[in-house]
């Protein structure tokens, strides 16, 4: 929902980005609209990989808040998240 930027992964994949943190369990979004009829929770990262299909589940552990994009360091294994 929303997504915006994200990154490309060195394996040959794309990580995209939502930027709005939106869902049954939060209040309006900045448009005043509820987000009452959603049934997901949203504000996560996805894989998207290169060569195939996504199974559609969010990278939980990068986190739930409003992404715009991403960065990965080789060096360290680590994902950078603005």
């Amino acid at each position: 929902m929303m997504n915006c930027s994200g990154g490309q992964m060195p394996w040959g994949a794309w990580v995209t980005c939502e930027e709005t943190v939106n869902g049954p369990d939060v209040g309006p979004d900045f448009t005043g609209a509820s987000n009452v009829p959603l049934q997901k929770r949203h504000g996560y990262v996805f894989e998207v990989p290169a060569g195939g299909l996504a199974d559609a589940r969010p990278l939980r552990k990068a986190g739930r808040f409003a992404h715009e994009a991403v960065s990965y360091d080789p060096a360290d294994g680590v994902l950078y998240l603005t």
